[in-house]
């Protein structure tokens, strides 16, 4: 008998499983012919008992592993607990729960069950074999295999009283049967109903019939007996789906409707027109377009996320209808493409808006970086604090130390005190060390801009021959340029 038990594997095994079939990584295990990699370990699949045929298929305790599975010894098997027992018990006789039971014992070959009187064979597909048909027992009721059910084993000759509203049908099968219900003995004892019948109250009906004073009824349209049986309809009215409802209407879910007019309900239950209107049965859909299926209804195929474009098209749970197209929450569609109008300079607050020049969108308004916050004209423009005539971005000026600053005066010409000015000056310092300490001192009859910072002063001269020379040195003690200086303008 092969007694190779059924595998239950976990995710955990599976997943070794298939890193030792695999041999996964650079230190794979190699195994001579005839042998397999299980988990670590090099195996022989035809008899090792804790890895038969299947790496991890254990056999159970006592069997021999074999190339075609695990197997008990002769006369015995596995009978659930995981080892090979006996099949010479009274508890397992020629098969696994085959019982004798008390009045039976096991033995021969093969092994069989040996009733000992009061007891007699049920037969080897009973469990237990051996019973006593005259001991009240309710399975075995003066006879193998009669079942009292809804009763009680008794009496001489056993036979079975059944319990109140239950009766005792004397047929091939004596038992107590429910005569309202059962399809075999349906009213009475003799009577069975036929396939697909039911038996409702006695009586056989039809599936979906029930019985009704003796007759088989749909209570579903039976105005005589609506919804139940005795509920008759009023004069002129129908029965609908077991709701008297007037002559015209039907029963859609508990309310009676005309499916000609109902907006809810046109021309079935459950069609709902929403943006239509229902006449003669059928949704006259106003602006908007009818898309049947499984909620069949008039829609906005430009706002409806069920059917976003074209009827079934359906967005997702992260997405919005827009304009006809499915686009992520937050999103818009412009020229059928989805875009942020909080921040898209082509779409800025609203489809095509564009922003101009080297403008961005920020929280849907065109607005100038804040690397370029001037604006002249259309332009943004890096620095400065005004606008050329011609709303071009201010010149870009050296203050002569490695900086630029912009202004809208033109450059000026070193020694020429009349294209310079202090304001330019001040810029100019500001480019070299924005947080210094500005100050004005005299410089060869003309006036000088200085900056303080971090132990070093720069001076820029505005005016006389020394006007467009810079000089900067490492001390708090500010020193004059000469002609000689760097240049600013």
């Amino acid at each position: 008998m092969n007694c190779a038990p059924k595998a239950t594997w976990t995710a955990a095994t599976l997943a070794a499983l298939a890193l030792a079939a695999a041999g996964c990584g650079k230190d794979e295990l190699k195994c001579p012919a005839g042998q397999l990699n299980c988990f670590g370990a090099c195996v022989d699949t035809t008899s090792d008992p804790n890895n038969c045929r299947f790496c991890g298929t254990k056999c159970p305790t006592g069997a021999s592993c074999t190339p075609t599975g695990c197997w008990c010894p002769a006369g015995q098997a596995d009978c659930g607990s995981g080892a090979c027992v006996s099949l010479s018990t009274d508890q397992n006789c020629g098969a696994c729960g085959h019982a004798c039971g008390p009045l039976g014992s096991c033995g021969g070959t093969p092994p069989a069950c040996t009733c000992t009187a009061p007891g007699i064979s049920c037969g080897p597909a009973a469990s237990p074999e051996c019973v006593d048909v005259n001991a009240n027992d309710p399975l075995n009721c003066g006879a193998c295999g009669i079942l009292c059910g809804q009763g009680t084993c008794g009496g001489t000759p056993q036979i079975c009283t059944c319990d109140a509203g239950w009766t005792r049908c004397d047929t091939a099968n004596p038992r107590c049967v429910d005569l309202l219900a059962d399809e075999q003995h349906c009213g009475s004892c003799t009577i069975a109903c036929a396939a697909g019948e039911t038996c409702d109250l006695g009586l056989c009906c039809a599936a979906g019939f029930t019985n009704c004073a003796g007759a088989c009824v749909n209570t579903l349209t039976d105005p005589s007996n609506c919804g139940a049986c005795g509920a008759a309809c009023a004069g002129g009215d129908t029965c609908s789906a077991g709701k008297c409802c007037p002559t015209g209407t039907v029963n859609c879910s508990g309310t009676c409707v005309d499916l000609l007019a109902d907006e809810m309900n046109c021309g079935a239950c459950g069609v709902r027109c929403g943006l239509g209107t229902c006449t003669a049965g059928s949704c006259g859909c106003v602006g908007a377009t009818f898309c049947a299926g499984a909620n069949p209804r008039c829609v906005d195929l430009q706002t409806d996320e069920r059917h976003c474009g074209a009827c079934a098209t359906v967005c997702s749970a992260s997405q919005t209808c827009s304009l006809g197209k499915c686009c992520a929450t937050g999103l818009v569609n412009c020229s059928g493409a989805c875009v942020n109008t909080f921040t898209d300079p082509a779409n800025c607050g609203t489809c095509g808006n564009a922003c101009p020049g080297n403008h961005v969108c920020s929280a849907g308004i065109c607005t100038c970086p804040p690397t370029a916050p001037l604006t002249c004209g259309t332009t943004c423009c890096a620095g400065g604090q005004c606008c050329p005539p011609d709303n071009t971005c201010p010149l870009a000026h050296s203050n002569g130390l490695g900086q630029n600053y912009n202004d809208c005066a033109p450059l000026g010409t070193p020694s020429n005190g009349a294209t310079y000015t202090v304001g330019m000056a001040v810029r100019a310092g500001e480019a070299w060390r924005p947080t210094g300490v500005g100050g004005l001192m005299p410089c060869g009859g003309g006036s000088c801009y200085t900056v303080t910072a971090g132990g070093a002063c720069a001076t820029w001269c505005y005016t006389s021959l020394l006007a467009g020379y810079v000089v900067s040195v490492p001390s708090i003690a500010c020193q004059c340029p000469t002609q000689g200086s760097s240049t600013w303008n």
